[in-house]
């Protein structure tokens, strides 16, 4: 969950990335811009998580969810990808209590949903949760193309 010190969208959830940074594209061919919104959300995910980049699926598992433009963050773009690892979810959590990570104070929480459970947590129904609309259609992409057979 983002924390209160998120300027946007604070206290919803949300999944780990992040935003390219202009500054560190040399120059702007279409090759450095990819580069750098690929190893933006990278570095995002491990700061935020504090996992070790050698347990990232990288080279085979690494996909490109959705684009939208999000309209609650100025129009902003969001590019949302699916990135895999070799840890299971509690040693993932084990590594993100540590809180030694380079951005805890961003969350406050990680939470980890059955993907049989994911559209329950998407339903318009459900009230009980605040979801970052990015990570609303980001999940529901996910879902779409992972698991079709739970949206029915």
């Amino acid at each position: 969950m983002r924390s209160s010190a998120c300027t946007d969208l604070p206290n919803t959830y949300d999944i780990p990335g992040g935003h390219a940074e202009p500054k560190n594209v040399k120059e702007y061919t279409n090759e450095n811009i990819v580069e750098e919104i690929i190893s933006s959300t990278i570095a995002e995910c491990l700061s935020e998580t504090n996992v070790d980049r050698n347990t990232l699926l990288i080279n085979s598992d690494f996909y490109i969810v959705i684009v939208m433009r999000s309209k609650r963050n100025y129009n902003r773009p969001v590019f949302e990808f699916c990135l895999r690892i070799t840890m299971a979810s509690d040693e993932l959590q084990q590594c993100y209590n540590l809180q030694t990570q380079k951005e805890a104070y961003e969350t406050t929480e990680l939470k980890f949903w059955p993907i049989d459970k994911i559209s329950d947590l998407l339903s318009p129904s459900n009230i009980s949760i605040s979801i970052n609309p990015s990570c609303h259609a980001a999940l529901t992409s996910y879902v779409c193309i992972f698991s079709p057979n739970l949206l029915e």
